[in-house]
């Protein structure tokens, strides 16, 4: 299942999973990228097993790399209306592409992803109208907004450096080694 939660915190897994993390991204970050390229087919798994729940945490502190200036938010504001909409399959197929190689926009590139190219994203991921809707009239920037700088503001209180960032309760995990999440389950 996949709920939209407090201050846009996505929580995607069962009710009842084994475990669960959170996961600080910014849409624009590369880093991101590398981890969910390396790593999401791995956490999808464990999340469809009922191993695990992800908690992400969404931030926005990227802005200013986009050519948009506002991607990081708008993509924030899209990934909580596929949220909002209950439909895990298509949250997390929408998640995977907007960090894919070809689906993340470049830092400091010359374009980014319109509302109208989220929203056709979302759709392809197998939104539902109304979800597609909400990306494509862009009615949760200013909620987004809000909320990527209250995770912003509980990732800098966790001691991590920038994104990505996960969390197995209050301890910082170390990503870097290629077993990290068969070591968390």
């Amino acid at each position: 299942t996949v709920q939209l939660q407090n201050q846009g915190v996505v929580r995607l897994g069962k009710q009842f999973a084994a475990k669960t993390i959170d996961i600080y991204e910014d849409p624009m970050c590369p880093y991101c990228r590398d981890l969910e390229i390396s790593h999401g087919q791995e956490i999808a798994q464990a999340i469809d097993e009922g191993k695990l729940a992800v908690n992400y945490h969404l931030v926005d502190f990227l802005n200013q790399l986009s050519s948009s200036g506002d991607y990081s938010t708008r993509a924030v504001a899209a990934s909580e209306c596929l949220a909002e909409d209950g439909n895990a399959i298509a949250y997390g197929k929408f998640h995977a592409e907007i960090f894919s190689k070809d689906g993340q926009p470049e830092e400091n590139g010359s374009s980014d992803h319109s509302n109208a190219q989220l929203a056709d994203i979302a759709k392809t991921a197998g939104a539902s109208d109304s979800a597609v809707q909400c990306v494509s009239s862009g009615s949760k920037v200013d909620t987004a907004k809000a909320n990527a700088q209250a995770a912003n503001e509980t990732l800098k209180a966790s001691g991590a450096q920038g994104t990505p960032a996960v969390l197995d309760g209050t301890n910082i995990v170390d990503t870097r080694g290629s077993d990290w999440v068969k070591d968390l389950l």
